[in-house]
């Protein structure tokens, strides 16, 4: 993935902020609403999703459909049980909700490279 890469992250206003802070140079979008959400993939068409199935991430779930059914790629989920959001036709790839603000990093940096399973599996383990 590029530098530098555009990301619309759905979750906490604490986790999208931890992110800005500790990643320079994302830009990151954290809409407040499932609509706001859907607009900004559309005009913007981020690199990459970053969907926080936190319990106050009320919106994660629709945002998670709505996209899926205009066929969204490019899904990182943080979820301890990343099973609930399979569908017949997309698996997204996925880190602990517990993971460091790093291990996100890490994997977003990776994302199209051959590493990124590589560091997938190192942050599964820890």
């Amino acid at each position: 993935m590029k530098r530098n890469p555009t990301i619309l992250f759905i979750g906490t206003e604490d986790s999208a902020d931890s992110l800005r802070a500790n990643n320079e140079g994302w830009t990151i979008f954290h809409p407040q609403e499932t609509m706001e959400a859907l607009a900004w993939y559309t005009f913007y068409f981020p690199e990459l999703v970053i969907i926080e199935d936190a319990p106050e991430s009320e919106d994660a779930h629709e945002v998670y459909a709505h996209l899926r059914s205009i066929y969204a790629e490019n899904v990182l989920l943080l979820s301890d049980e990343p099973f609930r959001w399979v569908d017949d036709s997309y698996e997204p790839y996925s880190l602990p909700l517990s993971a460091s603000v790093r291990d996100i990093g890490l994997a977003v940096s990776a994302w199209d490279t051959p590493e990124f399973n590589t560091i997938l599996r190192g942050a599964l383990s820890t």
